[in-house]
């Protein structure tokens, strides 16, 4: 899952089926895995994102992921971010996504702790 935080698009571009979702709630779901594709790089830039996994859960097909992902702002201030990111898996393939369902909250306090 850290080839998906990195942004590595061949790596997605393999693991997710033709027919992916990806749902960042509050906003239009994204359909296809070009959709997904352009959708995800088109919003964010990777390179200049610093992502800290915190918390795995895998059971039966799915998946959880919790952690905090940070990235400087127009002016030079660092912005942090905690997500979760929940994954289903093909039942055919289950080294593939079918669908993301992402949770993501701005942490405004430097010092806030996510447990």
């Amino acid at each position: 899952m850290s080839l998906f935080l990195k942004g590595d698009q061949d790596f997605i571009s393999e693991h997710v089926t033709e027919n992916v979702s990806w749902s960042m709630v509050g906003t239009v779901p994204v359909k296809g895995k070009q959709g997904l594709l352009d959708a995800a790089f088109g919003i964010a830039d990777f390179d200049a994102m610093d992502f800290q996994i915190e918390t795995i859960i895998c059971n039966n097909g799915e998946a959880a992921v919790k952690g905090i992902s940070s990235r400087k702002n127009e002016e030079g201030k660092t912005r942090k971010f905690c997500y979760v990111d929940l994954y289903r898996l093909d039942k055919e393939n289950l080294e593939k996504v079918r669908s993301i369902v992402t949770f993501v909250i701005e942490l405004k306090e430097e010092n806030v702790e996510v447990e």
